[in-house]
């Protein structure tokens, strides 16, 4: 960010802008002032949508496991 003077170097952040249009609810601030994410409440969200991939990765190692499986048979 430009705007700001307050340090130098970079920083690992999100664009407000982005997470705004699906949870609103974790933005402060205005876009005159500059938006504020809240990675306290957002580290939560990425925790249980990494538990939800890791389930619908199991799922399809399972199915490419059977796949695999009915694919030798008919060899």
């Amino acid at each position: 960010n430009d705007n700001q003077d307050v340090y130098e170097g970079h920083d690992i952040g999100v664009i407000a802008q982005e997470v705004k249009e699906v949870l609103p609810e974790l933005i402060g601030g205005s876009e005159e002032r500059g938006y504020k994410v809240s990675y306290e409440q957002l580290i939560s969200v990425l925790f249980e949508a990494i538990k939800e991939q890791e389930l619908i990765l199991k799922d399809k190692d399972g199915e490419l496991t059977e796949l695999e499986g009915k694919f030798k048979r008919n060899q």
